[in-house]
């Protein structure tokens, strides 16, 4: 099931400092995380960046990892950065 999507928001007051990037962000169907979709690597390849609410960490799914390679195949929607193809 596709991300339910949410448009970048302003919050009146607020000066986001210099070199921000706002980004549309998505939630996933179960409501557990939010995801913002993004390139990554030389040649781009197309992902969803799932986005820590609590934490610092970025992270992007593998495409060899056991989450890509459960039966329902997520990582078909998701994307995964595969290394062997692009830096």
């Amino acid at each position: 099931m596709a991300p339910t999507s949410f448009a970048p928001s302003t919050v009146p007051g607020f000066n986001a400092p210099a070199g921000t990037i706002a980004a549309s962000l998505a939630r996933g169907a179960d409501l557990s995380a939010y995801f913002a979709q993004f390139s990554v690597g030389t040649p781009p390849q197309k992902e969803w960046l799932l986005v820590g609410t609590g934490s610092p960490t970025i992270s992007v799914f593998d495409s060899r990892g056991t989450f890509c390679n459960e039966t329902t195949k997520p990582c078909t929607y998701y994307g995964a950065f595969d290394n062997l193809t692009s830096s």
